[in-house]
């Protein structure tokens, strides 16, 4: 599987915001109280505010098969 690197852009936000949230509920699982993962999973995420963070820099995303 080929793993290209392309520039964030705002049509790849959606999925970002979804491997965020299930990198908590999996990797943070063993180290954190549901309690406080749920303090992190955003529900309601607030697609403006990661849109600035992700474009205030120069951000990359890894891609294989068109997935992030």
């Amino acid at each position: 599987m080929a793993i290209c690197l392309v520039r964030y852009n705002r049509k790849y936000l959606p999925a970002i915001v979804t491997l965020f949230n299930s990198t908590i509920q999996r990797v943070n699982r063993k180290d954190y109280s549901q309690a406080e993962l749920n303090e992190w999973i955003q529900s309601n995420p607030d697609f403006d505010l990661w849109h600035e963070t992700l474009t205030s820099s120069y951000c990359l995303l890894a891609m294989a098969n068109s997935i992030i």
